[in-house]
């Protein structure tokens, strides 16, 4: 009795160790086939510190920046802004110089005539810091005029009397001359706020000849 017990025993072991080894091995073979198709994970840092090397882009070769190459640049865009400013410049200095033209054309020239003494007022322009008043003067009379232009009397708009000086006019007109051109300079700071001048001229010593002429635009 007691030899059949221990075959028994000894046939139960048998039996669940082939158990558990034909479990173990189907395990095995479930697991290798769900494992397929994945790669390992490589852990190697060093390997993984080459491979990232590699995904940097080649440094370029560095080139230093032409001075003379900027400097011309500069200098093209400088004066093309230049050229540019001028041109608004010159276009509004047209403009502006159309408007007095217009306005002195329509206005000009200014003329009074006393006892055959003729005075006018041919121009007006601008020269450097005053404003010209092209004068021309002539006597159809049959008597000299003798004439003191430091008594030729130059007023604004507002009444106010201004400084001149007088160029080219004689003192003496001598009869039946011909036409004596000169010139009276009025400074531009003495005028700046004005629209419209005026002129008195007399003769020297007896003051009969009134030559008065009003209404002289300023440009």
């Amino acid at each position: 009795m007691k030899t059949n017990a221990t075959v028994r025993l000894t046939v139960l072991l048998s039996v669940l160790i082939g158990t558990g080894t034909m479990g173990a091995y189907f395990a095995y073979q479930a697991g290798s086939q769900a494992l397929k198709g994945v790669n390992q994970l490589n852990t190697n840092p060093s390997k993984k510190l080459v491979d990232n090397s590699n995904t940097f882009t080649q440094p370029t070769q560095f080139k230093p920046i032409d001075e003379k190459t900027v400097l011309s640049k500069v200098y093209d865009y400088t004066n093309q802004k230049k050229e540019l400013v001028n041109f608004h410049k010159n276009e509004s200095q047209d403009d502006k110089t159309q408007n007095i033209h217009n306005k002195t054309s329509k206005s000009l020239p200014l003329q009074v005539t006393d006892r055959e003494v003729i005075l006018e007022i041919k121009e007006v322009l601008n020269e450097g810091e005053a404003m010209l008043l092209k004068i021309n003067l002539q006597n159809k009379g049959t008597d000299k005029i003798k004439f003191l232009y430091s008594s030729l009397e130059i007023r604004d708009d507002k009444n106010y009397s201004l400084g001149a000086t007088i160029k080219g006019l004689p003192e003496v007109l001598p009869p039946k001359s011909n036409i004596f051109r000169g010139e009276i300079r009025i400074p531009h700071f003495s005028i700046k706020k004005s629209r419209t001048l005026s002129l008195s001229l007399t003769n020297y010593p007896d003051r009969k000849l009134k030559l008065n002429i009003n209404n002289i635009p300023v440009i």
